[in-house]
């Protein structure tokens, strides 16, 4: 009989949210020997465009660092942080990605593209007051989604104390 959860994906922006879900996923994943797939996305890409405050550093330092580059290192210093916890928590198969784009759009494509079988999410996540106005992302992927969809409070309680 084939395992009924195989990949798990989550949605991580740093939020304390996010990372309350990837905690309860990968140990999830852990008992089921499930795939976990961590998904950062974008919601805007940045400019190719040196930051005038950069534009001297990058002459001394005979390097360029654009916007674009800039928020890069962000969304995969967010992953890596995401993919040592999950490690941390005895998971050894972790792949992640990053995508550009409107973020709910971009995570039910990756749960299609990827035949994901469970997608977490925090409740809530670092989106400004428009996700209060037009709905939250975690809002709209459950509604789009062609898998469950786990959503995940930010509890007062360590990752260790969650069971």
């Amino acid at each position: 009989m084939a395992k009924l959860i195989q990949k798990i994906l989550v949605a991580v922006d740093g939020s304390d949210h996010a990372r309350q879900a990837l905690t309860f996923s990968a140990r999830l994943a852990n008992d089921l020997g499930a795939r976990l797939l961590l998904i950062h996305v974008m919601s805007r890409s940045g400019s190719d465009r040196i930051p005038g405050p950069l534009q001297h550093y990058s002459q001394i330092e005979h390097s360029i660092t654009s916007e674009s580059d800039m928020l890069q290192q962000i969304a995969q210093s967010i992953l890596d942080e995401a993919k040592d916890l999950a490690t941390s928590l005895g998971l050894n198969d972790v792949d992640t990605m990053v995508d550009n784009g409107n973020p709910a759009d971009r995570i039910i494509k990756a749960i299609s593209d990827n035949h994901v079988d469970l997608v977490a999410m925090g409740r809530r996540g670092l989106s400004d007051f428009s996700g209060l106005l037009f709905g939250s992302v975690s809002h709209k992927v459950a509604h789009l989604s062609t898998c469950p969809c786990l959503t995940v409070p930010a509890l007062e309680a360590t990752p260790e104390q969650i069971t």
